[in-house]
């Protein structure tokens, strides 16, 4: 019926099915069959919901059968190649670039071998013709300088040393005797010498400890004082999960000591930053930190190390479980080697199970008590009625059916309902919505006269029947809200419940019984929260948070507060809302302001990944005197932070969870429910400081059918990098045996799905072993697609925007998320308007542009202006500051590598960076379809895999059109192409996020297979002429899939320069230090005019630019000397601009040295004046 209008979440569907739907499916997902059949009896709105929770998984449902024995059939998805990619379409070479190539193979002829691997990979069946060499050796990394490493721990006598001067710290400062007192009174403190007795006569022990039991900071001082005190050796690591806690943990222990991090026996080790040095007994790191460390070193740099201890354990990060891999690995070659475990009290006998059954010690922690409460307390506590309940029972009190009395309905209002039921019964369904509507609010305007109870003369029926007959959910959840009796009968015998189980709405019939037995239930005195719980989830969308409660909640909180006197300044008094993401945060915040009065008698503050730092910091400080702060979170607050003056927790149950799924290759983002290790972590968090109550809003039996734990990372993330450093530790042992070892392994698909795009990218030859490149790629912090994207920079002389593209897309974006709407229109227009300085349609190229801008506001006016720069583009200061260091750091690992050198240009434009970083892509590709029907609003990316997706609503191309006059395939009209960094999976639909729109060119030239055919009249056989020169045609096919048109002497040409340029990238990946022969030389020249489609926009042989080419600041010069034609543009410039460049005889010099960049200077000698020349350009 109607009910086909709602949104899944709205359905009439019971929670247990909702929670049995769910196990299924998702039983069905981590299996190996191909189709799943639901059973039997499910009602229309049972099955709407498996629809929609099927596209959450990207799966493919159908109904069949009819009646009792129509059943859902469900499918995993298997990618087809699109018709839209497989049509051809121009290539549209330019003049420049059919000229380069003319010109190059001129000086250059093919050899007969290239001829002869172009022609067999064009034949049906044929295989790639290029291949990365293999050979090289791995770099190895470690010495005795290294704070992780070294061959020997810290010497006994300089820990005596420190341990002496500590205890006289002690002795004579009463500040530290009191930190000593708080250090003794921690749980922990009375496990000290099992503690340390285990750790000396086991080499692996777990410590299972509660929430502020003490572990994470006094174990390692427990094995430094024991060293000290005993005057022996020891390098204590002890990782971290996060940086935010290795920075903070560290600092603690060493204000315990007395001492400044780094400063004397505490340190820490992070990305870009060391505090400490070899002397540093003991250093806190992140997982990701150590394992780089062990896997470049496979355990060598262990040699000086007496202790490893593993905190947050049960955190299952990815990282954490492969340490825990080579850790089991290496431990019988270091007996020496103690390793300490540590975990709340979670999953700990996983740990102990995989280390042989090594001890546990169980710690209890201290925490405050917290009153728990659920969705029925909440309801309770709110006086949550449905609307219009209090008018229903005003009328039973006043003569309603509760007394034997029935309100007749006035003459005139009698005939207008009779009217309105019988339009109701006899409407098809498509034409019901505004009848159904107009019936509900009428019964409810005139419930007290007796409209709710108004039965039609003739027939009996209510508006509640004919309402439940047409399967009309929301009217019906109303009406009964209202006081609707739902235990009325037609002239048939017929009650509500029948009507819809009659008509076919099974679920609804369900409903209903559910709520009659409730009424039944409250009118014998035992569970009036029963008809409330299910009354309030009969009329609410299950899939979202009820921001409104939240408001009636806090309500109740804020009058609690204000009674016992907790508003004043200084006094807690904080709630902290638990939500699943940004949208939910957004609803609820415009909720409360919404709220009269509650919206200046709070004080909001939203708390997320993407929220500015300065806006994060207000959730850490005391609110205004009167006002309650009132903290937004996502699940960052679950464990990364503590918020001291927290009373109450609000949870909503929901998190969104960023999860990869094998079977499609596909990332997936989506709300969904919390584990209970989180909701025991939630509530924990009302009870750090004091003691606090928390309200879920789930029911009771929806807590109970929660997963215990969180599936460990390494079972919901690609597996590439991994897969690297796998190969870095053993060459032979397959892969999915290492990985095998893990605690809880990953799912086959997904190594399976990382091993063939490592090889598809050539880190990985066809026996699994790493080539050069894979060597190369497997030491740079980066997925290795990124990785590679960088080295083709290097070769095209871009390095500088490709180090921001892979700093700022590996790491998170550095666009701000604002929360008024007005602020929200201004950082769109601002990234609108970056990505048309760097070159247009591209969010890749919008990065280059930011980070520029933010580089060139640091070298005018220092901090102050970088911090104005970043708040007028709604940039995170924070964010560049990191993306400024992982270039920094990455550009001088290329630099040590020997492979930051590269093309020589007089300057480079946005199309040559555009065209690398489809290159670097590469095969994430897809192009921009739309209807031919002029509905251009809905343009998808057709992908090379046959994906469907949309552009998500963040990039700048979402709004990019298909123009009408673009090429058709059957009813689609052909757009540009676009590369993407990866597909995302909402809700319901599948996103394709940072996407840039290219040209053909560069695809073609990294093409893991290319099939050059001449083009032939289907009639006559002759073979096609280009309209424009008269050549013969041609078609190049790009992997089976897109397929393209030119005349036939270009596109052999372009086959033959892909296999010079791969010749050419091998060369450079595996001799960097050695220059290029003249012919590749000249190969990455003619490839630069045809990536950039032109010689001005590759920056090749003009002294000034042309019309319409960006040389924005973003696009920033090199180091290098040239002579002739133009000027060097320079190299090794990782920052913005910046440094010298020199040419002799046409054009100055651009670019520049430096790290940090800026525009210094360019001199040009001889002929004329240089594009940065003596100007300060570069």
């Amino acid at each position: 019926g109607g009910g086909r209008f709602m949104r899944a979440g709205e359905r009439p569907v019971e929670e247990s099915m909702r929670i049995d739907i769910s196990s299924m499916l998702r039983a069905f997902q981590e299996g190996s069959e191909e189709t799943f059949v639901f059973p039997p009896g499910l009602s229309n709105h049972d099955r709407a919901v498996v629809h929609a929770e099927c596209k959450k998984y990207g799966f493919t449902s159908k109904s069949h059968g009819k009646g009792e024995s129509r059943r859902v059939t469900v499918t995993r998805p298997r990618a087809a190649a699109s018709a839209a990619l497989q049509e051809a379409t121009p290539l549209g070479a330019s003049q420049d670039v059919v000229g380069a190539l003319v010109e190059y193979f001129a000086a250059h002829p093919p050899t007969q071998h290239e001829l002869a691997a172009v022609q067999a990979e064009s034949m049906p069946g044929g295989e790639a013709a290029a291949a990365m060499d293999g050979g090289g050796r791995a770099h190895r990394g470690g010495g005795g300088g290294d704070p992780l490493g070294g061959q020997s721990p810290v010497a006994g006598e300089a820990l005596a040393v420190a341990h002496a001067q500590f205890e006289a710290r002690c002795t004579a400062d009463a500040g530290m005797r009191e930190v000593q007192a708080k250090r003794h009174s921690l749980p922990i403190a009375s496990y000290k010498k099992e503690v340390l007795d285990l750790i000396n006569s086991h080499q692996v022990i777990m410590i299972a400890g509660a929430t502020g039991c003490g572990k994470t900071t006094q174990v390692p001082q427990f094995l430094l004082e024991e060293a000290g005190a005993a005057g022996l050796p020891a390098r204590i690591i002890v990782t971290q999960p996060r940086r935010i806690s290795a920075i903070t943990v560290s600092e603690r222990v060493a204000a315990e000591r007395g001492e400044a991090v780094g400063k004397g026996t505490v340190g820490y080790q992070i990305r870009l930053e060391t505090r400490g040095n070899a002397s540093t007994p003991v250093m806190f790191c992140t997982n990701g930190v150590l394992l780089r460390k062990l896997t470049s070193d496979r355990g060598g740099c262990l040699a000086g190390v007496t202790h490893i201890l593993v905190d947050e354990v049960h955190e299952r990060d990815k990282f954490a479980d492969f340490l825990l891999i080579v850790i089991r690995d290496i431990l019988p070659s270091h007996p020496h080697l103690r390793v300490v475990l540590m975990s709340a009290t979670l999953n700990e006998s996983v740990f102990s199970e995989y280390f042989g059954g090594c001890p546990v010690v169980r710690v209890p922690g201290f925490t405050y008590p917290v009153e728990r409460f659920f969705l029925e307390d909440a309801l309770k506590r709110t006086g949550w009625t449905p609307p219009g309940q209090k008018q229903a029972q005003s009328q039973q009190l006043s003569g309603g059916a509760s007394q034997g009395l029935k309100r007749v309905l006035a003459p005139e209002l009698a005939a207008h309902l009779n009217a309105q039921i019988e339009r109701v019964f006899m409407l098809p369904d498509a034409e019901l919505d505004a009848a159904a509507s107009e019936l509900q609010l009428f019964c409810e305007q005139y419930a007290a006269d007796g409209a709710l109870a108004h039965q039609h003369p003739q027939t009996g029926a209510s508006a509640l029947m004919v309402l439940c007959g047409k399967g009309r959910a929301p009217e019906v959840a109303a009406l009964l809200a209202a006081g609707a009796d739902p235990s009325l009968k037609a002239g048939n015998g017929f009650a509500a419940a029948d009507w819809a189980s009659h008509f076919g709405h099974a679920g609804l019939a369900a409903a209903l019984a559910q709520h009659a037995a409730a009424l039944e239930a409250q009118s014998s005195g035992v569970a009036e929260e029963a008809i409330t719980l299910s009354a309030y989830q009969l009329g609410s969308n299950a899939d979202e948070v009820d921001s409104q409660l939240v408001v009636q909640l806090l309500r109740s909180l804020r009058e609690e507060a204000h009674a016992k006197g907790m508003l004043r300044g200084g006094e807690a008094s904080a709630v902290l809302v638990f939500m699943g993401g940004w949208e939910d945060i957004t609803r609820t915040r415009e909720a409360i302001e919404a709220a009269r009065d509650l919206s200046g008698a709070v004080a909001i503050t939203p708390l997320h990944s993407m929220v500015a730092p300065e806006e994060q910091r207000k959730a850490f400080k005391r609110p205004p005197p009167g006002k309650m702060k009132v903290v937004l979170s996502t699940n960052i607050a679950e464990t990364a932070v503590t918020i001291d003056d927290v009373v109450w927790v609000i949870d909503s149950g929901r998190m969104k969870e960023k999860s990869y799924d094998p079977y499609t290759g596909v990332s997936t983002l989506q709300a969904g429910w919390i584990s209970a290790a989180s909701e025991k972590q939630r509530e924990g968090r009302a009870g750090r400081t004091r003691p606090g109550v928390c309200y879920h809003l789930y029911s009771r039996s929806r807590s109970a059918a929660l997963e215990e734990f969180q599936a460990p990372e390494l079972k919901r993330t690609p597996l590439e990098e991994l897969c690297l450093q796998v190969r870095l530790i053993t060459a032979d042992e397959p892969v999915e045996e290492f990985l095998g070892r893990a605690p809880e392994p990953p799912v086959s698909q997904a190594i399976e799905n990382a091993l063939s795009l490592l090889e598809s990218i050539g880190a990985l030859d066809d026996s699994q072993r790493l080539t050069t490149l894979g060597r190369h790629l497997a030491a740079l912090p980066l997925h290795p697609r990124s990785g590679k994207m960088v080295l083709l920079g290097a070769l095209f002389g871009c390095l500088p925007p490709m180090l921001t593209v892979a700093a700022a897309t590996g790491y998170r974006s550095p666009f701000v998320l604002p929360a008024s709407p007005g602020a929200k229109v201004e950082a769109k227009a601002a990234v609108h308007r970056m990505a048309a300085e760097g070159g247009g349609r591209s969010d890749h190229l919008a990065l280059v542009a930011a980070f520029a801008g933010h580089s060139a506001a640091r070298q005018r006016g220092g901090w102050s202006a970088e911090r104005a720069y970043c708040a007028q583009s709604y940039l995170s200061a924070p964010t560049m500051n990191m993306v400024s260091g992982m270039r920094d750091q990455l550009g001088k690992e290329l630099h040590a590598r020997g492979l930051d050198e590269g093309l020589r240009t007089a300057g480079y434009g946005s199309e040559l960076v555009r065209a690398v970083i489809a290159a670097g892509l590469y095969p994430q590709v897809g192009r921009l379809v739309s209807p031919a029907d002029g509905n251009s609003r809905s343009v998808n990316i057709s992908t090379l895999r046959g994906e469907k997706a949309r552009v998500h609503q963040s990039s700048v191309c979402s709004k990019v059109d298909v123009p009408r006059s673009s090429p058709r395939a059957g009813n689609l009209l052909l757009g540009p192409l676009v590369v993407f960094d990866e597909l995302e999976r909402g809700e319901a639909t599948l996103f394709a996020r940072y996407v840039s729109c290219v040209q053909p060119v560069p695809l073609l030239l990294v093409a893991s297979r290319l099939q050059v055919r001449a083009e032939f009249d289907e009639e006559t056989g002759e073979p096609l002429r280009d309209a424009q020169t008269g050549e013969p045609l041609g078609s190049l096919k790009l992997d089976g899939a897109l397929s393209f048109l030119c005349p036939m002497p270009v596109a052999e040409r372009l086959a033959w320069l892909r296999l010079r340029l791969q010749q050419t990238f091998e060369a450079r990946v595996t001799r960097p230090r050695e220059p290029l022969d003249a012919m590749h030389a000249a190969a990455v020249h003619c490839a630069a005019v045809a990536f950039a489609g032109s010689r001005v926009a590759a920056g090749l042989g003009v002294a000034h630019m042309q019309p319409g080419v960006s040389l924005h600041p973003a696009f920033g010069g090199q180091f290098a000397r040239g002579c002739g034609g133009g000027g060097a543009a320079g190299g090794r410039s990782y920052g913005s601009g910046g440094g010298r460049g020199r040419g002799r005889g046409g054009s100055g010099g651009g670019g520049g040295r430096g790290y940090k960049g800026g525009g210094a200077q360019g001199q040009g000698r001889g002929g004329g004046r240089g594009r940065g020349g003596g100007r300060g350009g570069g």
